[in-house]
Order: structure tokens, then C-alpha cells, then sequence
């Protein structure tokens, strides 16, 4: 069959195909199957040499571990935390290809943690030493009246090993159930007025009170790991999944020499086909009439979310990962107490 720049031999395609499949899967196999192994080498190499790298560039950070006392009489909204996250997004370096491979580049991150050591609640942010004062100072822009102190690890406390002969421990990561370009409930969710003058507004209430009721000998932890990220590379996922809701249809404009050579079969035959079935301009014209997407037919609840995908898109985003561990002694050791106020209260977040 010759169509032009490309010619297939039906014949052989016909007896290549009829073989046995393990004679096909072989015959393929051994035609490409070096190309995919030696990518797949490669790939990992290119991998384990840029861990490498890293460790050496990680090898000399020197981390401190901050304590955050807020006043009570604290005025502000929990929108100064947002304001607050949005300034450490300052700690965003872009490396290039020399920094990355040669240097061995690694994103800096901070830890904002919450801890309850037999009741007694603190807040704590751990940093490597560069980025002290961007902490430090994006606290005091929201908390004028803050104090940032530095403490040791408390983690000190706590055995190294378990199963311990003293103590029993409950310890997990939180993840997404969906897609991270859904969205979670925010603080604005929350705001309901109790009275006329008075809107409730806070919603680490639920969070902490499980943290308060750790009596003696008991300790939960909490660690929410955030680290910068470019925002063009989430945003753009967020948006092709906003376009997914909606049902609009994604652009297939190609401008790679390798996509135009790949298309070209495909295109000689929608021409054959319209030189042959005569296919005029009426189906162009309907086409040109379809709706650019099915927004109207979203129902509510739909379209609350598409709202908030879109909201979600104005903020500053990190990599983000959270972890809670419940750890007690034997004897006081309750996971009904710890661990199900904590899950509890982590779920209140879900939209």
C-alpha cells in the first residue's frame, strides 16, 4: 500500500501478525526491547547520580528548631497564616542544569510541627540555619507582638527503637484520598456567626483540643513538611483538571517535528477519506457550533468545586507531606484518646 512518503507491506504485516504471540512479543522484543533497557539504565543512573549530588549538598545544612509563642489576646484572623506561608515562598530557588547535577542543588524545606508533652501544646518551626531569619521574619510581619525562641529537639524524649519494652507508639502519614487540584476546606469555611457580634472563625479549635487532653506520660506530635515549588508547574495540572470538569475539549495543536511526522498517516487518511466520501463542509460547520464546553450542565455541587480548583489556583502552593505520631507509655498508652482525635480532627478539613 503506498501513501506516499510511507509505504506498508500488507503481506508482511499479515504473516508478522499471525504468528504465534510469543513469536510476536520476541520478534518485537528483540527489535526494541535494547533501546527500552538502555533508557531505562540511563534514566536510573541519571537518577542515582543526582541523589548523589545531593547528599553532598545537603552534608554541611546546620538545622535549628524554633518555638512560636503567640500572645492569647492575639487579634488576628487566620489569614495572617496564609500571609505568612506566602513569605517563605520567598525561599524558592529555580536551579539550572549546572546547579542540579554539578552542584547537587536540594530545595531547603521547613517543618512546622505542633507538640503535646503531657498536655503542655507548642508550636515549632525547624529550619536550616540560612533560612532563620526568613522564618523569623515572616512571623513577626503577622505576630509583631510573637516570640521566637530557639529549643532543643524534643524529639530527645522519646525511645529510638520499637517495639520499646517501656513505651508503645502509633505513627502515620495523612495523604489526599483525590487528586491534589481538588480542593480541601479552608479557614473561610468554617466562618458561621454564633451571634450577631461574634463569628467563629478558627478552626484549629477542634485540632488542638485533641493535643490538650494528652495527660502524664502520653505525647502527639504533628509535622506538616512544606517545601517552595515553581507554582506554572501545579497551576497548569490545576487547570487542565478545571478543564476536565467542565468537559472542555484540550487543544491538539502539535508544533514538534516528531508529533507532525507521527500525525501524517493519520492526516493522509481523513484526506483519502474525504476525497472518497465526499465529506463537505457541513460536518465542519457543525462541529464550529459545538458549545466550547458542558460548564451549564455542572450540577451545583460541581460547580462549588470548579469555584474552588479555581481559588485554590491564586494561592502559593508547596510540596506538602503531614505526619502524626501518638506515643505513650505502656501503661497510659491509649490510641481511642490520641490517635481518633487526631484522625478526627484532620477530617474536618474534607470538602
Amino acid at each position: 500500500m503506498d501513501l506516499g512518503i510511507y509505504y506498508i507491506d500488507l503481506v508482511a504485516a499479515r504473516a508478522f501478525l499471525t504468528q504465534p504471540v510469543h513469536e510476536v512479543i520476541f520478534q518485537i522484543y528483540a527489535t526494541v526491547g535494547w533501546f527500552i533497557l538502555v533508557f531505562l539504565l540511563l534514566h536510573a543512573g541519571i537518577l542515582f547520580y543526582e541523589k548523589y549530588r545531593q547528599h553532598g549538598y545537603m552534608h554541611n545544612w546546620k538545622w535549628v528548631l524554633l518555638a512560636i509563642d503567640i500572645p492569647a489576646l492575639n487579634v488576628q484572623t487566620p489569614k495572617a497564616v496564609e500571609q505568612m506561608f506566602a513569605h517563605l515562598a520567598g525561599a524558592l530557588n529555580v536551579p539550572n542544569i549546572g546547579e542540579t547535577f554539578h552542584q547537587g542543588f536540594k530545595q531547603r524545606w521547613f517543618s512546622f510541627e505542633i507538640i503535646s508533652i503531657e498536655g503542655y501544646i507548642q508550636f515549632l518551626v525547624y529550619t536550616e540555619e540560612k533560612f532563620r531569619d526568613l522564618v523569623e521574619g515572616a512571623v513577626y510581619a503577622q505576630y509583631p507582638e510573637a516570640e521566637v525562641i530557639e529549643v532543643e529537639d524534643y524529639v530527645g524524649t522519646a525511645p529510638d527503637t520499637y517495639p520499646n519494652d517501656e513505651y508503645d507508639i502509633w505513627a502515620a502519614d495523612f495523604t489526599l484520598t483525590e487528586d491534589y487540584s481538588f480542593p480541601i476546606r479552608t479557614y473561610r469555611e468554617f466562618e458561621h456567626s454564633i451571634s450577631k457580634d461574634t463569628v467563629l472563625k478558627d478552626p484549629m479549635g477542634t485540632f488542638l483540643e485533641s493535643f490538650s487532653r494528652i495527660g502524664q506520660g502520653e505525647q502527639m506530635w504533628f509535622q506538616l513538611l512544606v517545601e517552595p515549588t515553581p507554582s506554572n508547574t501545579w497551576k497548569n495540572h490545576v487547570i487542565a483538571q478545571v478543564k476536565k470538569m467542565i468537559g472542555e475539549k484540550a487543544a491538539h495543536g502539535k508544533t514538534r517535528v516528531v508529533d507532525v511526522v507521527a500525525d501524517a498517516p493519520v492526516k493522509i487518511l481523513e484526506a483519502a477519506g474525504d476525497a472518497v466520501f465526499a465529506r463537505e463542509a457541513g460536518e465542519t460547520h457543525a462541529k464550529a457550533e459545538e458549545p466550547k464546553n458542558q460548564l451549564k450542565f455542572l450540577t451545583p455541587g460541581q460547580k462549588i468545586i470548579v469555584e474552588a480548583m479555581e481559588l485554590k489556583m491564586a494561592k502559593v502552593g508547596f510540596k506538602t507531606k503531614m505526619r502524626g505520631i501518638y506515643l505513650a507509655r505502656k501503661e497510659v498508652f491509649r490510641p481511642e484518646r490520641g490517635v481518633n482525635a487526631l484522625v478526627g480532627a484532620i477530617q474536618q478539613f474534607n470538602i
